[in-house]
């Protein structure tokens, strides 16, 4: 039992060591020594001698917390090891009993939060960089629209047909760039969980109807039959977006 205990304790990930009723050590598994840059002659010897000087402190404070309340918040600290490199690692405490329910004394619990702050931090940065391109989608929109509406007035009012044909290609660029702006802000909406659908009865003949228009499915290598029964009734769905599904 005794074997299967040490197994046990070195298998857990997190850093264990318990401490007697004199705040020494007295069992300790694998990642704490690692962790810790202990070895196992710290058996026996008191926790504030053996932690790193700052560890020890936050012991300290826990041990203390834990007498006055009954219970201790884990607390975060930035361990300085001997290599002159720093560890994130979060502290907690609980008391040992036996069966009878009396104090034997303490159980430390140390967990490395270096890959955890690293995900909090990619968290941030991926939030930051949707917002960001989010912000930057709505601010370009705004001019393109004018650019576009002004654009087809000016097509309306020209005279000569190279004006005209310069004109249309200035509106079709307007429009690809539209396009590629949604697209930007529907991947920004689809990542932060805003992607809203609205939903109407559409007939499905006026969706195909409107892809087989759009240049993309047109080829002149192809001929495409549309066959769609007269009697398939509407569907509720969103039209723009079953539009893009369907065009990709």
């Amino acid at each position: 039992e005794s074997t299967l205990l040490s197994n046990i304790l070195d298998s857990i990930t997190n850093a264990i060591v318990t401490l007697d009723n004199d705040r020494k050590i007295t069992r300790l598994n694998r990642n704490a020594m690692a962790i810790l840059e202990l070895t196992p002659e710290a058996v026996g010897r008191p926790y504030a001698e053996a932690f790193l000087p700052d560890v020890a402190a936050a012991v300290d404070g826990l041990l203390h917390e834990t007498e006055q309340l009954g219970f201790a918040m884990e607390k975060m600290v930035t361990a300085k090891l001997a290599q002159g490199l720093e560890l994130n690692i979060a502290l907690a405490t609980s008391v040992l009993r036996d069966e009878s329910f009396a104090p034997l004394g303490t159980i430390v619990v140390i967990r490395d939060m270096t890959a955890s702050r690293e995900l909090e931090r990619l968290r941030k940065l991926d939030t930051m960089k949707s917002e960001f391109v989010a912000n930057v989608s709505h601010e370009l929109k705004t001019p393109l629209t004018s650019i576009k509406a002004y654009t087809e007035a000016l097509i309306d009012m020209a005279q000569d047909e190279q004006m005209k044909s310069f004109l249309k290609v200035i509106d079709e660029e307007s429009d690809r760039l539209l396009f590629l702006i949604n697209d930007l802000l529907n991947v920004s909406r689809i990542q932060s969980g805003k992607m809203k659908m609205h939903f109407a009865p559409v007939k499905p003949r006026v969706i195909v109807d409107e892809i087989l228009n759009i240049s993309k499915v047109n080829s002149e290598k192809h001929k495409l039959i549309l066959e769609i029964d007269d009697t398939l009734p509407d569907m509720v769905l969103d039209k723009e977006k079953m539009k893009e599904v369907m065009i990709n």
